[in-house]
């Protein structure tokens, strides 16, 4: 990683860095570590959100509309752990294919838990007395926050500063934004 002096900046538009600056990222490195994947919380969060807004778009009954987020996030997951338990055995892993599924289905939960918080926010809602729709889409509004804060958090590890991570972290929020566009086209 390259470190630039508090009045330069480099090529991709980073801004020098300072002692609280390191500090900071520090602190966002923590917490990418104890997210294991960073990119799996986000395609869970990615897809929690397209389900909430594709199934509220089609009933009012919140079972449904749970269970189906569930059902699909799970299938998702185990459409990983499948690939990449295939991908081990064709980079040369000898174990059987159950202790790769095994290894997998723990390595690849980043997925699962991306989209909890969704699910999460949208029984909350739902508790607290708001209809299916109004739940599912504070859910996606979440998702779309959830989305910008990790973009941001994976580009703040990876080195970049000021405008550069603003634009990891947009690009992030703008997949919630294209849920929400298809939430819309639904109605």
């Amino acid at each position: 990683m390259r470190t630039c002096s508090p009045d330069e900046g480099d090529e991709d538009g980073n801004e020098g860095v300072d002692r609280d600056e390191v500090q900071d990222i520090g602190r966002v490195d923590a917490e990418l570590r104890r997210a294991d994947d960073p990119a799996g919380l986000l395609y869970g969060a990615l897809i929690a959100a397209s389900v909430l807004a594709t199934a509220s778009a089609h009933t009012e009954d919140f079972t449904h509309v749970a269970f189906a987020t569930c059902f699909v996030l799970g299938v998702y997951w185990l459409a990983h752990v499948y690939i990449e338990a295939q991908s081990l055995q064709l980079a040369g892993d000898r174990r059987g294919f159950p202790r790769r599924l095994a290894h997998m289905a723990v390595r690849e939960s980043s997925v699962i838990k991306g989209g909890l918080p969704a699910t999460a926010v949208y029984v909350l809602v739902d508790a607290l007395g708001a209809s299916t729709k109004t739940a599912a889409a504070v859910a996606v509004y979440f998702s779309v926050a959830v989305l910008l804060y990790v973009g941001y958090l994976t580009a703040r590890r990876a080195g970049r500063h000021g405008w550069a991570s603003a634009a990891d972290a947009a690009v992030g929020g703008a997949f919630g934004l294209l849920v929400i566009l298809a939430k819309t086209l639904l109605h």
